[in-house]
């Protein structure tokens, strides 16, 4: 008889004989027993356990792409089988070698969700699974493995349309690998936009082969589009998912403007950090940025002992360009150092004070 008997209907397990006598060793009996619960309990539930596995049948997670250290995931398992024996489940980060990089248990209420900050330091792809685990579930239940990357991000880094002005356009966009080590394989983008004036677009999806960390993608690839001329206001507004190995970890958008008719050539947004204007500057000067897509950004100045002075920026971002003004007045004249850091991308310049 297996667990508690007023609600549990009772269970007989069967011991198979090993060696020569009756009964086995009870070192060997425990073993055997433990190998055969499991399939005992499944003949007991009967048909009822394969229509109402104890195993999420949802498991979604808010992205794909995290940065290293400082980002978090969301994990939301909807639909457990709540009636179903006690278990724990957990999240756990698998390398590509099937080895646990993290893991965390769930907390189990109606579904689960948790949001974790992982502390993956290396730009790597990744395995996120969900592990069941109970007395009645003696060996591991795992879900359906998800995907996510600290790799790149891959963005666009260019865009380059070119219109007839009868209502078709060929779209070649150039793909950055913003990452500092990790070469990206079978690199893939597809046109995912919901703009009304695009009729169609074709082919489904543009291969780009592998990017290093850093680089661009550089083949003459590109994207045709019909749109509705007698809706075109000189604009589009592009969105764009790009995959590695067929799996999209990327996403971005591109509002484009069209000033002409041939060869419309729009340069994006990268990471950048400007010289500040003036420079020697009393008291006030202008600091100007850019990022490439969103993300936590902090710019702060430091001066020549390494000691922070002053915090301008340290919020959250859009993808865009940004100026802030940097008031000097109460320090003292001198040379100054401004640091713009936007995940691992780090921008540093150097700024006189004069008074």
């Amino acid at each position: 008889m297996y667990g508690e008997q007023q609600i549990k209907n009772k269970i007989f397990a069967l011991t198979p004989e090993i060696g020569h006598s009756f009964w086995p060793t009870l070192n060997e009996i425990i073993p055997i027993a433990k190998e055969n619960l499991y399939s005992n309990l499944v003949y007991a539930w009967g048909p009822g356990i394969i229509e109402d596995l104890p195993f999420p049948p949802t498991v979604k997670i808010d992205k794909k792409y995290l940065n290293p250290i400082n980002d978090s995931l969301n994990i939301f398992v909807n639909n457990l089988n709540m009636d179903n024996p006690a278990f724990n489940a957990y999240a756990q980060i698998v390398n590509d070698n099937d080895s646990v990089i993290n893991e965390i248990e769930l907390t189990k209420i109606d579904s689960f969700t948790y949001s974790w900050l992982l502390n993956l330091e290396n730009e790597e792809f990744y395995n996120l699974r969900i592990k069941q685990q109970g007395t009645d579930i003696p060996y591991n239940l795992y879900s359906k493995n998800s995907k996510i990357t600290t790799a790149g991000p891959l963005v666009i880094e260019n865009i380059s349309i070119t219109t007839d002005g009868l209502g078709w356009a060929t779209i070649k966009p150039i793909i950055k690998n913003m990452g500092k080590v990790k070469e990206v394989k079978n690199v893939s983008i597809s046109i995912v936009t919901k703009d009304s004036i695009i009729i169609e677009s074709y082919p489904k999806n543009l291969l780009l082969y592998d990017i290093k960390a850093g680089a661009i993608s550089n083949l003459d690839k590109v994207f045709t589009i019909n749109y509705d001329i007698n809706k075109f206001k000189d604009i589009f507004n592009l969105k764009f998912e790009i995959s590695s190995n067929d799996i999209v970890y990327w996403i971005d958008s591109s509002e484009t403007i069209i000033t002409g008719n041939v060869n419309n050539e729009i340069n994006q947004i990268s990471f950048n950090l400007e010289q500040n204007y003036p420079n020697p500057f009393n008291p006030t000067t202008i600091i100007n940025y850019s990022i490439p897509f969103s993300n936590m950004v902090k710019l702060s100045v430091y001066d020549l002992l390494g000691r922070e002075v002053k915090i301008l920026v340290n919020k959250y971002q859009s993808k865009g360009n940004y100026d802030v003004i940097f008031d000097a007045s109460n320090f003292s004249s001198g040379i100054y150092i401004y640091k713009l850091v936007m995940g691992r991308f780090i921008m540093t310049k150097k700024m006189i004070f004069i008074k």
